[in-house]
């Protein structure tokens, strides 16, 4: 007792099988505890290997390790050694287990499958097993298995659900077109919109390298520009002037920090920064809305 506590304090089952070897119900035990411990760091396939090579088999450890792996076969065969008789609710209750396996497309009707597997050969309740099927979208196997004991009744249950199934995937279709048709209408207008940005920073005499990012930096120096000099000129009412630049600024930026500041003697007239006392000496915390999250239209994101 002493040695099996030190073998799994320290993990020292390796070697312990190694020293044991010649002593096969100590070498048993040492298995037994690899098994266990194989399945408390939740490694059930290497558990259930190793509760299976243990001489003689531990199957009580096999059965735990195969329901935690969904080996529903060796679970099946570990009772069938073990002289243990399942009831109908209790294969009823592991069918509805493996069914509820989560993952993609193909392994949920794997899991749906296997389900359908159970019910059929340790129940015999075909009209169930047909139901995991149709779950499974497997209709050609569940028709297969409806002709096979002669129940017309669940041969039309699987064609019915096969059609059902796909007018959903047609009406899925028809909607995703329409929402395409509308998607593509819009990124015309978006494309009209920065070409007509674009032709309006070339007639205002801005540098342009490219269609996309330089465009953006362009537009931001070219409201830079107005809005220095509107602010130093006549009054502000000629900040207006610049309407339509700035409005095709907005359109087209995707959130690029400007960097422009008005110039005076009056403090509220001054650009708010942590640079300045403004901003520095009040700094306010503002929770992002979502719609400021929300893509600006025109916009490159868009």
């Amino acid at each position: 007792n002493k040695c099996m506590s030190f073998i799994e304090e320290h993990s020292l089952h390796k070697l312990g099988l190694e020293l044991f070897q010649e002593d096969a119900d100590f070498y048993r035990s040492i298995m037994v505890s690899l098994g266990e411990r194989m399945l408390k760091e939740r490694k059930s396939e290497e558990a259930l290997t190793i509760f299976l090579l243990a001489d003689p088999k531990c199957l009580d450890g096999g059965k735990r390790a195969a329901r935690d792996c969904g080996d529903w076969k060796a679970y099946f065969a570990c009772c069938a050694e073990d002289n243990e008789t399942l009831s109908t609710d209790q294969v009823t209750n592991l069918a509805e287990t493996i069914s509820s396996k989560f993952g993609n497309m193909k392994d949920k009707s794997d899991a749906f499958a296997s389900a359908a597997r159970i019910l059929q050969d340790y129940c015999q309740d075909v009209g169930y097993a047909v139901d995991m099927l149709i779950s499974g979208h497997l209709w050609s196997e569940g028709r297969r298995v409806a002709h096979l004991h002669n129940r017309p009744d669940l041969v039309k249950k699987c064609v019915d659900a096969s059609v059902t199934y796909a007018q959903t995937c047609i009406d899925d279709l028809v909607d995703r077109a329409l929402t395409f048709e509308t998607t593509i209408a819009r990124y015309a207008e978006v494309i009209e919109l920065r070409r007509n940005a674009i032709k309006e920073a070339e007639e205002a005499g801005a540098e342009i390298h490219d269609d996309s990012a330089s465009m953006f930096s362009m537009a931001s120096t070219i409201s830079n520009t107005s809005l220095s000099s509107s602010a130093s000129g006549r009054s502000m009412g000629s900040v207006g002037s610049v309407g339509t630049v700035a409005s095709v600024s907005t359109v087209i930026s995707v959130g690029a920090t400007s960097t422009f500041s008005f110039t005076g003697d009056v403090d509220n007239m001054k650009h708010k920064s942590k640079f300045n006392k403004i901003g520095r000496d009040k700094k306010k915390k503002q929770k992002k809305s979502r719609n400021s999250r929300r893509r600006k239209p025109g916009g490159e994101e868009e």
